[in-house]
């Protein structure tokens, strides 16, 4: 009788391990305390949806200057497509006629070309091209025009270009830039060419400026108390004019460039 028991007892667990490879036990499990849904999409917000857009896609390179790149009916076809940000000097070989600082490798001159359309509800905004790095000597054009340069490698520059855009959904806007890196002009590798991020920023008429939050009225109060003696005080003209006292004021008055450095409004 124990040994029939015992037998018994065997079959009996035999059958409890097997049942969870039984498949309807799985579909059971899976449908009971578990929830399946379709892959999401994440889409990308519309020009002029948010604030600032990234806007290193889509972008046309030549390490050349042609005459008349910057028009809007110039061929850049036969153009490298790049994504920025984008270093020319880092895909040229590599010459014992360069310089150590900038590892062997040349700068020279290349153009940027990007093509977008601007929808119907920017018109009427500001918009802002915002560039945070290109070495070193940029010239930017929106549709054939030229909107400004900027000559220093390493800080971030912006400009307005409403008014040179078509906002209309349809019709093709062309940002050009040419990039001119003559060597020798740093003292370490550089590269050359858009390094960094471009963002297109859209807001609304009135708004808050570029790096218009960075402001501290208590520090040019002092400085005006401190050197403004006269009503014609040239150091406070400098500081107006430039927005930075330090490096002005060191070349005509050493020691109140150590004051100033030191200086704390808080």
């Amino acid at each position: 009788m124990k040994k029939r028991m015992k037998q018994l007892m065997a079959v009996m667990l035999s059958v409890a391990l097997c049942v969870p490879a039984i498949p309807g036990a799985y579909g059971y499990a899976a449908t009971s305390g578990t929830t399946f849904t379709q892959e999401e999409e994440i889409a990308l917000s519309g020009l002029g949806s948010e604030r600032s857009t990234l806007f290193n896609d889509g972008w046309k390179f030549s390490l050349s200057d042609p005459s008349g790149a910057e028009s809007t009916s110039f061929n850049d076809g036969s153009w490298d497509a790049v994504t920025l940000p984008h270093d020319f000097s880092i895909s040229q070989n590599f010459t014992t006629s360069g310089e150590a600082e900038s590892g062997f490798l040349p700068g020279g001159t290349g153009w940027y070309r990007k093509s977008f359309t601007v929808p119907s509800g920017c018109d009427g905004k500001s918009v802002i091209l915002s560039f945070d790095g290109v070495y070193q000597n940029a010239y930017v054009y929106v549709n054939g025009k030229q909107v400004g340069e900027n000559h220093y490698g390493y800080t971030s520059f912006a400009f307005d270009i409403s008014k040179y855009l078509v906002c209309d959904g349809l019709t093709d806007n062309v940002i050009a830039v040419k990039v001119v890196n003559k060597l020798p002009s740093s003292r370490w590798y550089s590269g050359s060419g858009i390094y960094r991020d471009v963002k297109l920023i859209v807001a609304d008429q009135i708004h808050v400026s570029q790096n218009g939050t960075d402001h501290n009225p208590g520090y040019r109060k002092w400085c005006r108390n401190r050197f403004c003696k006269s009503k014609g005080c040239k150091q406070w003209n400098l500081f107006c004019k430039h927005h930075c006292p330090q490096y002005r004021l060191r070349q005509k008055r050493p020691e109140s460039f150590r004051i100033c450095r030191n200086y704390s409004d808080g």
